[in-house]
């Protein structure tokens, strides 16, 4: 099964139940007031690979102002079910609003600001481990590369690499899916999404899936995912999913060790043809 394909069973087993009504709603909402507030928010989070995960967490407003009761039904990362209702302070879910409200995010401005919470030593290769055949270089020498390596491509160059080119997905075997709806008094609905598989779940779309594929645009938020996962259960997995910086230095520091065996391996061929 393709990606894409799976992607898409994924958004219509999400939206099966709902689309209809929203599609009756309007997507976008109105420029808000700063002072107005949804009525309601929904976070869905879906994912499909080696395992199956799906958590709902639903905000509904305090009639006196004083934030909102969260009704959050997950499965920990425990393994625990869990139906919760939760209360989310008035401050905590005003941040959350006004940064998926906020002017989308370029996705230079996202990298750069995903690459700023990575040092260089972060993004070396730890250990550079025997192969067969052996490398031609000494361990020490390919550390040596390595930093070199990592200087001289630069963080934010390593990051936006690893975003790739096809809305943050890049393998097979996990499909992950979150959407966030604010629920306006007016009856309007502004919905974002992400399907990325990198880290924060970079970039988010704003628009219902599918039903304005063509239309849709990125946003690159840091903002809007850090303010996201405060809002929700430490517990759960969209929690974890909108961190991803550990995952993603993993893959970089991958990466980087095979640049650093290409070097080496170019720099014996170059050696014996000059003999």
């Amino acid at each position: 099964m393709s990606a894409v394909r799976a992607m898409r069973q994924a958004a219509r087993r999400i939206w099966g139940g709902c689309l209809g009504v929203l599609l009756s709603l309007p997507l976008v909402a109105a420029a808000q007031d700063s002072a107005v507030v949804p009525q309601r928010i929904l976070i869905n989070y879906q994912h499909m690979g080696w395992d199956s995960i799906n958590e709902r967490f639903v905000l509904q407003r305090h009639a006196d102002g004083s934030g909102y009761e969260m009704h959050a039904r997950y499965e920990s990362r425990t393994h625990v079910a869990k139906d919760l209702r939760l209360h989310v302070d008035a401050g905590t879910a005003r941040a959350l609003v006004d940064a998926l409200i906020a002017p989308p995010w370029p996705r230079d401005r996202g990298v750069r600001a995903v690459a700023s919470r990575y040092s260089r030593r972060q993004l070396m290769p730890k250990e550079f481990w025997p192969t067969r055949p052996p490398s031609p270089c000494s361990v020490e020498t390919q550390r040596v590369l390595g930093g070199q390596y990592v200087k001289n491509r630069g963080t934010v160059a390593l990051v936006d690499d690893l975003y790739g080119e096809n809305g943050g997905v890049s393998w097979t075997d996990d499909y992950p899916f979150a959407v966030v709806q604010l629920l306006w008094p007016d009856g309007s609905v502004q919905t974002l999404h992400s399907r990325s598989q990198k880290a924060m779940m970079l970039p988010w779309v704003t628009g219902v899936p599918e039903v304005e594929a063509q239309a849709a645009k990125e946003n690159w938020s840091v903002t809007a995912s850090d303010q996201l996962r405060a809002l929700l259960p430490s517990d759960s997995y969209l929690h974890a999913r909108l961190d991803g910086l550990e995952a993603m230095a993993r893959r970089i520091r991958e990466r980087v060790s095979y640049a650093v065996s290409r070097q080496c391996d170019a720099s014996m061929s170059n050696s014996m043809r000059s003999r």
